[in-house]
């Protein structure tokens, strides 16, 4: 973020913060920054710099771990059908917003509506480090007490498909997952369910080049890396 320049006749008034495409880094090329216009420049060389060193820092982490505890579920009666929010907190207003497939996904409304149409109550979880999660007291369908689920009850891919009773509903699902394989790789998955999206993830070789740092394991890192160059070579053409 950056205080975008006010403009002439402005009497020195300071303009309105807004993004500013400051210039690329990388480990082994450094920073490249962008070129200017002199009566548009950015004064953001403070956040920059800030910036880059945070990058520098955090990437030696990488893949980051999951730290939020606290999930928000759409349920069908009892069973997590897809996940809503999550939170390193109980939020106090154990609210949210209804579940929405990625709008660029050619079928993303019949996708919402059927999920919309399965669910019928929404339960904040404690995750525990097993996988398995507390519902929280006074939240449907768990009224009176908490109550523990095991970690088979939480779909791995954020989206359950067996809660669907009709055949074709399940195949849609199912082809709205294998459509975002490359990003639901960065979650910890069980070895055949990762070895699964990886083989999905052929078809979305930028995706896989895109999130791949943030693999926490890869079942066939050959392939992974199959994928990587495939995606610069295409880029490159």
């Amino acid at each position: 973020m950056a205080r975008r320049p006010a403009g002439w006749g402005s009497l020195n008034q300071q303009g309105a913060l807004g993004y500013a495409r400051y210039g690329v880094w990388s480990a082994s090329e450094g920073l490249a920054r962008f070129p200017y216009f002199p009566a548009t420049e950015f004064d953001t060389s403070a956040a920059a710099d800030r910036l880059l060193t945070a990058i520098v820092r955090l990437e030696a982490e990488l893949p980051f771990a999951l730290t939020d505890v606290y999930e928000c579920w759409l349920c069908a009666d009892s069973h997590p059908l897809a996940l809503l929010a999550t939170s390193t907190a109980l939020p106090e207003r154990r609210t949210a917003a209804h579940w929405r497939a990625l709008p660029e996904d050619a079928q993303a409304a019949a996708i919402e509506t059927r999920v919309q149409r399965a669910g019928n109550c929404t339960c904040w979880f404690r995750r525990d480090a097993d996988g398995s999660g507390d519902a929280l007291a006074n939240a449907a369908p768990y009224p009176s007490q908490e109550q523990s689920l095991p970690a088979a009850a939480f779909p791995e891919r954020l989206l359950a498909v067996d809660i669907f009773a009709l055949a074709e509903d399940r195949a849609l699902i199912s082809a709205f997952l294998a459509r975002q394989a490359a990003r639901l790789l960065m979650l910890p998955l069980m070895t055949a369910t990762r070895a699964t999206l990886e083989q999905s993830a052929i078809a979305d070789a930028a995706g896989v080049a895109h999130y791949a740092r943030l693999y926490p394991v890869q079942a066939d890192p050959a392939l992974i890396k199959r994928l990587q160059v495939e995606a610069r070579m295409r880029a490159s053409v």
